[in-house]
């Protein structure tokens, strides 16, 4: 979504409520709880506020757990290039704030009614910026024990090869084309991409031969994305970075846990970790910085289609 207007912020803002209306009525729903929600046009913050109080006067035994996958859609606004958006949503009094801090009143305390909260699909950016109203989180993304949680590793790829019959040379070309993440600095793990192995095996299956295009057009990015990133805080800067890249192969830099949008705090560092927190490159190796690639190579022509632009 482009946010570059008020009144499209305005509509994520009805969306986010009406996402927080609906999974609350399931969840009532789903345990047949006695609970009814008064003013269902109310914002999220203040519906899921309700439903936290009305369910703690029930005296359950068991306490909630909130589970939220790809929350920061809403983001999408930055990559648009309007900063003032994002950071209004998130900071304080802003909707999406609002809503954390109530989760963030109810799971602290030895009464308190959520039990556990996780969330996937969350960009540093966002997390720092909710950092002050809901400082009960930790950031697992590039934690080295969990660099294999969200990918196959290379053992689980053989082995998945192995017990559908497939030849050897099907895993050297698996390693050729997607084995290209590395989510830590200090776990040299390789991690496949699961949506792209299995892609891949599901043509060896049904044809018995690769895939003609290496990439699931269901996963392919269109470019966009990775311009709006350029475009975001000194565009001039960041292309000469990208352009350094494709020459190089890679590029030298810092991978940042904290990023601050605010007072043109975003520098050459914060560029390419946004860019390795969405995807776009990875670790390739350790010096006395990090030396940064592209992860799978189908990426670096819509980075060079952004450069002839």
């Amino acid at each position: 979504m482009n946010v570059s207007d008020g009144k499209t912020l305005i509509r994520i803002e009805e969306e986010f409520n009406d996402k927080v209306k609906i999974y609350c009525e399931k969840f009532i729903s789903k345990y047949d709880l006695p609970i009814e929600l008064e003013n269902k046009e109310k914002s999220a913050a203040s519906l899921f506020f309700e439903l936290l109080s009305k369910f703690e006067t029930l005296k359950k035994e068991n306490k909630i757990f909130v589970i939220i996958d790809e929350y920061d859609h809403f983001t999408n606004g930055l990559f648009e290039g309007n900063v003032s958006a994002f950071l209004k949503s998130l900071n304080q009094g802003g909707f999406v704030r609002s809503f954390y801090e109530v989760i963030k009143e109810n799971a602290e305390g030895q009464d308190c009614v959520v039990d556990r909260f996780f969330a996937t699909g969350v960009a540093p950016l966002t997390l720092d910026s909710l950092t002050s109203g809901f400082n009960i989180a930790t950031n697992l993304s590039i934690n080295p024990n969990f660099v294999s949680m969200c990918g196959l590793t290379q053992n689980e790829v053989k082995g998945l090869i192995k017990k559908i019959g497939l030849k050897e040379k099907v895993y050297e070309e698996l390693k050729k084309n997607y084995d290209g993440y590395r989510f830590s600095v200090e776990n040299d793990e390789h991690t496949f991409n699961v949506t792209l192995v299995m892609y891949y095996l599901k043509n060896y299956i049904d044809m018995g031969v690769a895939p003609l295009d290496p990439i699931d057009q269901n996963l392919a990015a269109s470019g966009n994305k990775i311009e709006s990133i350029v475009n975001l805080e000194n565009p001039k800067r960041n292309y000469e970075k990208l352009l350094e890249l494709i020459i190089n192969g890679e590029v030298n830099g810092n991978l940042i846990k904290r990023f601050d949008m605010n007072d043109n705090a975003f520098d050459e560092n914060s560029f390419l970790s946004l860019l390795f927190y969405q995807g776009y490159i990875t670790i390739k190796d350790i010096n006395y910085d990090v030396i940064f690639c592209i992860p799978i190579m189908y990426q670096k022509s819509y980075m060079q289609h952004i450069l002839t632009r």
